[in-house]
């Protein structure tokens, strides 16, 4: 199977959450990720800030609709039905 960032972009929308979250509170995004995203993820600042620059739940969105296009142009040999 081919390789797919799908998982990468869960763990963005995942940071990209608990961020949102934190902002709301009223953290700014330095503190958001020294107490909060590094402790976890150990991903540098400018990794964090690159993170959420990315349109991740775009992406998701166009790798399941690539998916669901494979599957369904997908031949399934198992169910088909012999003529007999």
């Amino acid at each position: 199977m081919a390789y797919n960032k799908r998982n990468r972009y869960l763990r963005i929308v995942e940071i990209q959450d608990i961020t949102l979250r934190k902002q709301a509170e009223g953290l700014t995004n330095v503190n958001i990720h020294k107490l909060h995203i590094y402790p976890k993820y150990h991903i540098s600042l400018r990794t964090f800030y690159e993170y959420l620059a990315t349109p991740a739940k775009r992406e998701l969105k166009k790798i399941e609709e690539q998916t669901n296009l494979f599957n369904d142009n997908q031949i399934d040999m198992f169910n088909e039905k012999d003529n007999d």
